[in-house]
């Protein structure tokens, strides 16, 4: 009975070996051991647009030693996820590693065993580390698994890593999007009409405030100011994921909003930014369209019937009634950590004035004494309706 391979159904049709119709490119630095294969079939062009990949990695002769590969792989991986990065802004992959068994007494072979992850996506450089951690640990315990399972196998040879990738379409911000009439009402959200997937450069334009219009929801006055905001440089449309990233490109600060209702009440941080650029600027995120928020007081206030002026924390959503209180609640609020403790120095040149000095005398003698006792018990409680009663007596000794 001949083997057969089988990969997962989402990688299906970007895992079989190339085809006279797809093509093979290798990369000039490393055209030696890994090889990138596009998907150009008829069927796979049609339906995903050459949106998939594979890239076969070669390892080097003779590797058995599963620390060494791990050394020679994450090197790789890093590699390549920062150039799938460049091209597709964001993709779901997974890996395979094709590894051959033998029997450790008599060394016959016991077939291959093909390591598989789970799929997983990138959306920015941020996440690469952790990921790289995460795969490394995962294929170290399948590895271990297989081995543990069939008993008294060794490794022979790894024979192989393969990437399969594809690119990554979440929800993104697109065109215009009316909002609920309950925020509508607020009056304190420009909601730029755009028609085209830019709605995240149109409502940082608002949040600049570079256009004074009467109409400011009115998308035509902002397209000549995209260049000189660096916001042509931007690949649109814009999904939250990389947000942290457009911040250190615009070098503003960003904090997005959104809601899970249909009546926009259910108000809630999104993403809340931990940088420190002098320009700041918040945005509603709501059926993948983004809009300014120009004035928080308004879109919060209703939290509370207290008609005051509140001040507000946009990470947690919480309201003081001064900036005092709200400055002591943000240093607890903006740490990562919340379980370590937190000390707070007196200001400097403060003394400490000790006053009862008579506890400080001795006194002439001091009685210590421990009684023991009998216990005896005593008759149960009639009423078991009581929620406590005597059932012991204690008798000193």
């Amino acid at each position: 009975m001949s083997s057969k391979r089988v990969f997962p159904s989402k990688f299906r049709n970007i895992a079989k070996r190339p085809k006279p119709s797809e093509k093979a490119e290798n990369t000039a630095s490393n055209s030696e051991t890994i090889a990138h294969i596009k998907i150009t079939g008829e069927e796979d062009n049609s339906a995903f647009n050459g949106s998939l990949e594979r890239i076969d990695i070669k390892t080097p002769d003779n590797s058995t030693d599963w620390a060494l590969f791990l050394q020679f792989l994450q090197p790789k991986l890093k590699e390549e996820f920062n150039r799938l990065l460049k091209k597709y802004h964001g993709f779901k992959f997974n890996i395979i590693v094709c590894v051959e068994y033998c029997n450790v007494y008599d060394r016959t072979i016991a077939g291959p065993g093909y390591l598989r992850t789970r799929a997983s996506v990138i959306t920015n450089t941020f996440q690469q580390e952790e990921i790289i951690d995460q795969i490394t640990q995962a294929l170290t315990d399948k590895n271990a698994n297989f081995i543990r399972e069939k008993s008294g196998l060794v490794i022979k040879s790894i024979d192989l890593v393969t990437i399969n990738a594809a690119k990554h379409l979440p929800l993104a911000a697109s065109g215009f999007s009316d909002l609920p009439k309950f925020l509508k009402n607020k009056h304190c959200i420009i909601n730029i009409q755009n028609t085209d997937d830019r709605c995240f450069g149109y409502a940082t334009l608002a949040g600049l405030g570079v256009m004074k219009a009467n109409n400011p929801q009115r998308p035509f006055a902002y397209n000549a100011l995209f260049a000189s905001n660096k916001l042509n440089q931007i690949t649109y449309p814009v999904e939250p994921q990389r947000i942290p990233e457009i911040e250190q490109q615009l070098e503003i600060s960003y904090n997005i909003f959104s809601f899970f209702d249909d009546e926009g009440k259910a108000r809630y941080p999104l993403y809340i930014s931990k940088t420190k650029f002098p320009r700041k600027i918040d945005l509603l995120y709501w059926n993948n369209h983004y809009a300014h928020i120009h004035d928080f007081q308004k879109f919060m206030t209703d939290i509370t019937k207290h008609h005051g002026y509140k001040f507000f924390c946009k990470r947690c959503l919480g309201h003081f009634s001064d900036n005092a209180n709200l400055s002591r609640h943000d240093e607890f609020c903006s740490r990562e950590d919340f379980t370590s403790v937190l000390f707070t120095m007196p200001p400097v040149g403060t003394f400490i004035k000790y006053k009862n000095i008579r506890y400080q005398l001795q006194l002439p003698f001091v009685i210590y004494a421990d009684f023991e006792c009998l216990t005896s018990p005593l008759p149960k409680a009639i009423n078991k309706k009581l929620d406590s009663y005597n059932y012991q007596l204690h008798l000193p000794c």
